[in-house]
């Protein structure tokens, strides 16, 4: 046999209505409502004519509602008070700033003995340098004073003459080694004069020299663009007859700014 009639499927009836059986809403038109609408339509209207003729007899009883009401103190919001310690804090930073930068003239300094330019400063060198070794590397020149930062990394190397301070620079090339470490040697640039450290606005790179050659590109610049004073042109023959041949004349027909060819 094909089929096994012994294990038959079980009915389970359907879980919906059957699509012919199916009765949906029946949906009736709105004209019955329309009278109801106008009816509350004019209602509303009605209503806002009495309150604008209350609002006219009382005019005198609301400025004095008003005065009343404009006395209560205005609580601030969040975001304003955000905005209020915002503005007392840059305002505190700006009179920090400025009374900083008026009291900032390292020329002035007392602790500084010696000429600013005869100083040179060594970086990167070993937390455990001493200024003996300092000492028997640069043992050619004459060092007047040595001052080693601690745990910074660090010193300050200070010449009796900017010449020797050029010979220095000249002859190691700005690098050295320390205890089988480069270091970078320089010029102290926190004592020429026009620096300015971070916290005053320095720090931001630039040169007076690159100032100046921008200043020079843009003045070249300004010399090359072409004049517009018509007079000095100079007119050439063959440019008059194409300023001739482009403009038509008035007794020539012409078309779109061309002549026509007349037979």
């Amino acid at each position: 046999m094909l089929l096994n009639l012994e294990n038959t499927v079980n009915y389970l009836p359907p879980t919906d209505y059957a699509p012919i059986d199916r009765r949906t809403r029946c949906i009736s038109s709105v004209t019955e409502y329309i009278d109801i609408c106008k009816k509350l339509e004019s209602k509303d209207s009605s209503e806002g004519t009495s309150k604008d003729a209350s609002k006219g007899t009382s005019k005198g009883t609301s400025k004095d509602t008003s005065k009343d009401t404009s006395k209560e103190p205005h609580t601030l919001t969040a975001y304003e008070l955000h905005r209020k310690e915002r503005l007392l804090k840059t305002q505190k930073q700006k009179e920090r700033f400025n009374a900083l930068k008026e009291s900032f003239n390292p020329s002035k300094d007392p602790n500084i003995t010696t000429d600013r330019r005869c100083t040179l400063i060594i970086a990167r060198i070993p937390y455990t340098t001493t200024e003996s070794a300092i000492r028997e590397k640069f043992r050619e020149f004459n060092i007047q004073h040595i001052r080693i930062v601690p745990n910074r990394g660090y010193a300050f190397l200070t010449f009796p003459d900017y010449q020797t301070c050029s010979r220095v620079m000249h002859s190691t090339g700005g690098t050295l080694h320390l205890e089988d470490r480069p270091a970078i040697l320089d010029y102290c640039k926190s004592m020429q004069p026009g620096f300015k450290p971070r916290k005053l606005g320095g720090g931001l790179g630039g040169r007076f020299s690159l100032k100046r050659e921008k200043d020079e590109l843009a003045r070249n610049q300004a010399l090359l663009k072409p004049r517009q004073d018509q007079r000095s042109v100079m007119t050439t023959r063959d440019s008059r007859y194409r300023q001739q041949q482009t403009q038509p004349s008035a007794n020539v027909p012409h078309m779109n700014g061309r002549r026509l060819r007349q037979y």
